[in-house]
């Protein structure tokens, strides 16, 4: 990872430490020097790539025995009536991802 430092008139701050937004970015950006500018979007092309290929629906199991559905990321829930669609139901309740539901045979 490239460690980044600012300058913002006192003392030196990190990334972690410093955010800057709008004008004040473009200012402290232009600053530096190319080769720390071209490690800076080669870091962030690579995170995108990570971003890319991550998982983005959370899978869910229906479990007929107990009649509720467990979720990969950890959670249990159960409907009173109908199905996940009939109740318009797209995206989990409990980490956000959209709602992947798998049956029998993909388990």
């Amino acid at each position: 990872m490239v460690q980044i430092t600012f300058n913002t008139g006192g003392a030196m701050k990190t990334e972690e430490e410093y955010q800057p937004f709008g004008e004040e970015w473009k200012n402290e950006l232009m600053k530096m020097p190319k080769i720390q500018i071209i490690a800076l979007y080669r870091q962030l092309a690579l995170e995108y790539q990570e971003y890319k290929y991550k998982v983005i629906e959370c899978e869910w199991r229906y479990d007929e025995e107990c009649d509720f559905y467990n979720t990969s990321c950890g959670s249990e829930y159960a409907l009173i009536d109908g199905t996940l669609e009939e109740n318009e139901h797209y995206y989990c309740p409990f980490c956000g991802k959209k709602i992947l539901l798998l049956t029998q045979e993909e388990e």
